[in-house]
């Protein structure tokens, strides 16, 4: 939910409450930037952060390392790392069997 003030939206908070999340990412990301400029990874992340501002206590992350190179996948899983030593759940969609393992503390096969 936008921060409101007055009927209108609260950019000053908008923008503080996504910079902390960013950060919390480890994310060098200006919230005021297109997300469309940003490469596929960084993306990824951002969307990771918005799920993050609005207090969500679970993640789908579906194929989440399709589009990603080796050091943006191993960013990606210190960040789910940190984030499930916080208390997030995860449902990770792989075929990748080897991040599954890296990754995943169940796994159900479909």
């Amino acid at each position: 939910r936008l921060p409101m003030r007055g009927g209108r939206i609260d950019r000053a908070t908008m923008n503080a409450k996504a910079s902390a999340q960013l950060k919390r990412l480890g994310l060098d990301v200006s919230p005021e930037r297109k997300v469309r400029t940003l490469r596929v990874a960084a993306q990824q992340q951002v969307e990771i952060a918005k799920a993050l501002t609005l207090n969500a206590e679970l993640l789908i992350l579906d194929e989440p390392t399709a589009a990603l190179g080796g050091e943006e996948t191993e960013l990606l899983f210190k960040q789910i790392r940190k984030l499930k030593a916080e208390g997030m759940s995860f449902i990770y969609i792989s075929h990748r069997l080897d991040e599954i393992a890296q990754i995943a503390d169940r796994v159900v096969v479909m």
